[in-house]
């Protein structure tokens, strides 16, 4: 067995020897080959030394806007061979570019795989050998541990020996042969160490921690000197064993910090030789083996840590600097600049910084779906913590200026996703997870959430007002805590834990901070007032939140009123075209409360007393109003949207009234009936026509806003069919008529619709579409009056079979007087269409008499309609032609 072992520990030491010899022969034929060519033989060049694009020049420490210079994408096979130990790291290689770090790896391999697996299998030797010896119980644990010690450093010093007598890099023999056993000794200095500690308890967690840190300072040391094979070795290497040592490996705690080093190790080794892909590949063991042994032993405390310290280091190391600089662009920047514009990209340590710091800001998110409130809470104070702290840390990093914009969105991204039934903080603030009332659970658990959302807001706020990106962090400052509050509102709902009045002061409180930012940025801008309009229209919003918390239904509406008139009257006075957008969604609010919710049917149906239907309506008209007048008058949009939405909200006002007004003289009324339909299509109609006027205005939101108006003019077509057909009470026995003539319900179901639709119609000269209303106008006119001279024959039924013979003598008599008083407007206006209009109605009640009272009519009353038909005909022939002759002609 013990000659197995020694067979298996020399078999890699003969794949080495045959790899290098095989290296030297091909090395000779292609000597051979070119002196038999003619040509000079293949010669490693030197490669031009340029400076890092990483670190700050020497000779210019503040210039930060230096440009990185570029250099060509080199495998790691074809860098020049290194100086003497003492030298070589003066002279860094040329930097590769990030797009070439995948291909210049993947090459590498192909035409140098045998020395992976060389170093694989040194590496599982000394793995190998410690659970050899604890199975078969040859050595003590202490010896075990030794001999595994033992067997890294004699690889290390075996590679030290080959590197500075041959070296490693380039066209030597020995290329990759140093990297291969330093790379797989560091790997069993790991194993010994976590062994000791996790396996067989030899240590404690300090000593543990001092030999996994010492043997991550000697990767550092022999990765500046050493190839790139050593980085990626004893990175991989160290990443897995511990999950081939077995045991606990000393707990959670001491594997966070073990990767935590490791990550910290290769980031150092690339500060130094700028390979690129060798900070990512330490950062992707790091975060990988972090969160398996998070998963396997939990820990949460320590893999937070774990994260932020990830995060951090990938900033900071990088380019070797305590408060980074990295010069820019910003990934953001990159993406805003026009199409097409020739401008740099971010250079690799803002990729880096960019990559470590949105997986560890995942991670934490996600690490909050398994853990009990007390974790959920210990993740988001880490995500503000590590947002607010960038941002504070960056100040002078013009490539990193997004970078907190990733745990900040995080952070947002906590509530909505953490409002439901099934997660631990949400379900213990609404008291499920106990079983006990709301009253009864943790009531500031929201104030926790807020507080940490205002942590990011202040720190944004404090880095406005220093240095370049002041707009952008003031627009940030004046979001994340006023949005959290608004997402703690609508989703969490504070107020019914804690009662209205402490969390409407919340938002007050809130409002506070808003507007001394804003006085603060007032003083500062001058003439510039976006930064002031920003933290203005928070606290505003805010304000609007602690009144929607405290105040009934009409006392909202009032306050929404009273926030757009005062918006306008900002603007008028600070010039602050950013007050159009609160203007703008205070009308949106405005037509939700007036319409949807409570809206017209909770004013219309609802027992909501009169008074405070005329209070809502008329102070939202009264604040539509005022804003308009106050409005400069350079805001054409803003002024169109509240002069439009007036109108809408004016017509929902009137119907509403119209039908308080029926509803009293006819108590009892069905929900759905044909004049309460009527109103609703009345609203929609409105409103879709307000949308459309406003789309008319153009804009980002002019598809929008069309989009709104057909569904609304649906709505209304919808309601004006139904109330023509289904619910019309001629077809309807359901439907009784309430209500004395001519104020019944007639009236508000289709003459109001007949004279809006009509007056619409007038107003709206320029709108396509004007016939179509012209006509729905007048199909409603005709039906009311049918119907009003049924009623008045029939009463309140009117689906009854047949026709009295004075009900057909009323129509004819009607039909006349409709056509007479259509003739004499054309005479005034001097229209043809109104003339043929009037011929149309004309010919209308010849065929009537004709074909229905001839048959339907007895007595005086037949002799009556044919005389009076024959009469109204020869008056209205002569006005015709009276109408349309020639001027010079005599008119007696």
């Amino acid at each position: 067995m013990i000659l197995l072992a020694l067979a298996a520990l020399a078999l890699p030491f003969v794949v080495v020897w045959l790899a290098v010899a095989v290296a030297r022969l091909t090395r000779r034929v292609a000597r051979l080959e070119a002196q038999l060519l003619g040509v000079p033989a293949p010669t490693a060049a030197a490669a031009p030394v340029t400076p890092s694009p990483w670190s700050t020049p020497p000779d210019a420490a503040r210039a930060r806007e230096a440009v990185p210079v570029a250099a060509p994408a080199v495998p790691p096979e074809a860098v020049p061979p290194s100086e003497p130990a003492e030298v070589a790291v003066a002279s860094p290689p040329p930097a590769v570019p990030a797009r070439d770090w995948i291909g210049g790896l993947a090459g590498w391999l192909r035409g140098n795989w045998i020395y992976a697996v060389s170093a694989l299998s040194l590496g599982l030797a000394g793995v190998f050998l410690v659970q050899y010896g604890a199975e078969h119980g040859l050595l003590g644990p202490g010896a075990r541990i030794l001999l595994a010690l033992g067997l890294g450093a004699a690889l290390l010093v075996a590679g030290e020996a080959i590197r500075r007598r041959w070296g490693d890099t380039g066209g030597t023999s020995t290329a990759a042969l140093p990297s291969t056993f330093s790379g797989a000794g560091i790997v069993v200095l790991y194993v010994a160490i976590l062994a000791a500690r996790g396996l067989y308890g030899l240590v404690g967690p300090e000593v543990a921690f001092a030999g996994l840190l010492g043997v991550s300072i000697l990767a550092l040391v022999f990765g500046w000197f050493y190839g790139p094979f050593l980085a990626a070795a004893g990175l991989t290497g160290g990443a897995i064993a511990p999950f081939l040592v077995g045991g606990e490996a000393g707990g959670p705690g001491l594997l966070f910090l073990y990767f935590g080093l490791l990550g910290g190790a290769g980031l150092a080794i690339d500060a130094m030789r700028c390979w690129g892909w060798v900070s990512t590949l330490a950062l992707a063991l790091a975060f990988g083996g972090g969160s398996l042994a998070r998963g396997a032993l939990g820990g949460q405390e320590g893999y937070v840590a774990f994260l932020l310290w990830l995060a951090l280091a990938a900033v900071a190391v990088p380019r070797l600097e305590l408060w980074p600089s990295h010069p820019g662009p910003s990934l953001l920047e990159k993406l805003l600049s026009p199409k097409g514009a020739a401008s740099p990209r971010p250079v690799a340590p803002t990729w880096i910084a960019l990559g470590a710091v949105a997986a560890s800001s995942l991670l934490i998110f996600l690490s909050m779906l398994e853990q009990d409130p007390a974790g959920q809470l210990l993740s988001l104070g880490a995500l503000a913590l590590l947002a607010a702290g960038l941002i504070l840390w960056t100040e002078r990093a013009e490539g990193l200026v997004d970078l907190p914009l990733v745990p900040a969105l995080l952070l947002l991204a906590f509530i909505p996703q953490g409002a439901t039934r099934w997660f631990g903080l949400y379900a213990e603030f609404q008291g499920w997870d106990a079983g006990v009332n709301p009253e009864a659970s943790p009531p500031w658990t929201v104030s926790l959430i807020l507080g940490a959302a205002l942590v990011v807001t202040l720190a944004a706020w404090w880095r406005s007002l220093r240095g370049p990106w002041g707009v952008l962090w003031a627009l940030v400052a004046a979001l994340v805590a006023p949005v959290a509050t608004a997402l703690l509102e609508f989703l969490w709902q504070p107020a019914r834990v804690m009662g209205p009045w402490p969390w409407a002061l919340h938002a007050v409180a809130l409002a506070g901070v808003m507007t001394a930012f804003a006085s603060r940025y007032a003083a500062r801008d001058g003439e510039d007032r976006r930064r002031a309009a920003y933290a203005a229209l928070s606290a505003m919003s805010l304000i609007a939140l602690a009144v929607f918390v405290l105040l009934s239904d009409a006392a909202l509406t009032v306050a929404f009123a009273v926030l757009v008139a005062v918006a306008a009257a900002l603007d008028r006075r600070f010039r602050l075209p950013e007050m159009g957008w609160f203007i703008l969604a205070g009308v949106a609010a405005l037509g939700w409360r007036l319409t949807v919710y409570p809206g017209v049917m909770s004013y219309l149906f609802g027992e909501a007393p009169l008074a405070e239907v005329v209070l809502a309506y008329g102070a939202g008209l009264l604040g539509l109003a005022g804003a308009r007048a106050l409005l400069p008058i350079e805001r054409v949009r803003v002024r169109a949207a509240l002069e439009s939405a007036f109108l809408a909200y004016a017509g929902v006002f009137a119907s509403v009234l119209l039908g308080r007004f029926v509803d009293r003289f006819a108590p009892g009324a069905d929900l759905v009936n044909h004049w309460s339909v009527a109103l609703l299509g009345l609203i929609w109609t409105g409103l879709a026509l307000a949308q459309a006027q406003r789309a008319r205005l153009g804009g980002p939101l002019a598809r929008v806003r069309l989009a709104l108006a057909g569904i609304e003019g649906a709505l209304g077509g919808v309601a004006f069919v139904a109330v023509l057909t289904g619910l019309n009470p001629f077809f309807n026995a359901w439907e009784v008529v309430r209500g004395s003539q001519p104020f019944d319900t007639l009236l508000v179901a289709y003459l109001l619709p007949a004279l809006a639709l009509g007056a619409l119609a007038w107003r709206l000269d320029r709108l396509r579409g004007r016939v179509v209303l012209v006509v729905a106008g007048g199909v409603f006119g005709a039906t009311w009056a049918f119907l009003a001279i049924r009623r008045f024959w029939q009463g309140d039924v009117l689906a009854v079979s047949g026709f009295t013979q004075p009900e057909l003598y009323s129509y004819t008599v009607a039909l006349l007087s409709l056509g007479g008083v259509l003739l004499a407007q054309a005479l005034r206006t001097r229209s043809a269409m109104l003339r043929r209009l009037a011929m149309a109605v004309i010919a209308l009640t010849i065929a009537k008499v004709f074909l229905v009272d001839a048959a339907g009519l007895a007595g005086l009353l037949r002799v009556f309609s044919f005389l009076a038909l024959g009469l109204v005909l020869a008056g209205l022939a002569w006005l015709n032609r009276w109408a349309s002759g020639p001027p010079e002609e005599g008119r007696a």
